[in-house]
């Protein structure tokens, strides 16, 4: 019913809680590397996800109105050459350097 709240406030924690994981695994502590990954796991994955999926699932649809295998690889074509190339990854190394405070040499 409210599936863009949903995934923006169950995205932050998602996001922080799976960094904080990460770095107890590998014996380390960065509280602003985990405030990185709070921050766009909220603000951007959530959002964007909820709005990407539903673009994803009508495009698939146009493209392989069958569904099945031909669906499957033009999402999975559209996923590699769109999202993450010039969304995703530029949003996630953005978010990092900002909460960071990263300079441009970093």
């Amino acid at each position: 019913r409210h599936r863009l709240a949903t995934t923006t406030v169950s995205g932050a924690p998602l996001g922080g809680a799976g960094d904080v994981v990460v770095q107890h695994a590998a014996a380390s502590s960065d509280v602003d590397r985990t405030a990185a990954f709070f921050i766009f796991g909220g603000v951007l994955t959530g959002p964007i996800n909820y709005r990407w999926l539903d673009f994803l699932a009508a495009a698939s649809r146009s493209i392989a109105p069958q569904g099945g295998a031909a669906s499957l690889a033009a999402k999975v074509a559209l996923q590699s050459t769109v999202m993450q190339p010039l969304i995703y990854l530029p949003s996630f190394y953005l978010t990092n350097a900002l909460v960071r405070r990263w300079s441009v040499a970093e």
